[in-house]
């Protein structure tokens, strides 16, 4: 949704081989010089790390469905790679995050009581974005709270005995076949046969266990956040648009 107005602010933002020596055509009217720096520096950026953080919700979300195949085919080896995938994006979608937070942070780009025109265009964006910010953290919170959750569980059939030690004999007993095990949400699946991949795939399809695990569930959710970002960012990229052609210009 931002890639398109990224790139204008971005052509926005580099030198004029030759600068005009004629005054440039007004649209809408004149924006100050503090709006159009408050784009280059802060908009564009902060731009920038949302498409990041677009781009990890879209993998982790592929990650959760491809986690809930593995569930269903007790797929040990891909469900620990999908861990390692779903980790990875919880760091970046955390860094670019906390990267935006800090550029709409800046008090001097967005005075808190906007007194002029240009002050309430920027905090009229600030709002905008920010709210995209506070979606793709509620996504980030799906992704690291099942992540937890999910490590949470396979510790506790790695070392069942320990768990059953620290809470009690009558707690926690060892799994019977610990490699059996994908993780304490491993509620359903068939025996990890090659040879009757084919048929297993079709009998699991017939029963309906694709698409039911809690992670095909959370996926649905991030899905849902999805479709509130895009609404947001469609409103945002009018306000900016319109800022944007002002300064241009100017």
């Amino acid at each position: 949704m931002f890639e398109v107005i990224f790139a204008t602010l971005a052509l926005a933002a580099s030198p004029s081989p030759m600068p005009s020596a004629t005054p440039l055509r007004e649209i809408g009217r004149v924006r100050s010089r503090a709006l159009c720096t408050t784009l280059r520096e802060n908009v564009a950026p902060t731009l920038a790390k949302l498409i990041e953080g677009d781009a990890r919700i879209v993998a982790g979300r592929s990650t959760f469905v491809k986690m809930g195949k593995d569930v269903v085919f007790k797929d040990h080896g891909h469900m620990e790679l999908d861990r390692i995938a779903l980790g990875m994006t919880v760091n970046v979608l955390a860094r670019s995050i906390a990267a935006a937070d800090t550029l709409l942070a800046d008090v001097k780009r967005f005075p808190a009581n906007p007194q002029t025109d240009d002050e309430r265009d920027a905090a009229a964006m600030k709002k905008q974005l920010q709210s995209v910010v506070d979606e793709q953290k509620h996504a980030l919170n799906l992704f690291s709270g099942l992540l937890e959750t999910d490590r949470l569980g396979q510790m506790q059939h790695d070392f069942p005995t320990g768990i059953a030690h620290a809470i009690g004999p009558e707690g926690a007993k060892p799994a019977e076949d610990p490699s059996d095990v994908v993780s304490f949400l491993d509620f359903a699946g068939l025996p990890n046969d090659q040879a009757t991949a084919d048929a297993r795939t079709a009998a699991l399809i017939q029963n309906g266990l694709f698409g039911r695990t809690i992670y095909d569930t959370f996926a649905g959710e991030v899905g849902r956040h999805q479709e509130r970002i895009a609404k947001i960012e469609l409103a945002a990229s009018d306000t900016v648009n319109v800022a944007l052609a002002d300064c241009r210009n100017r």
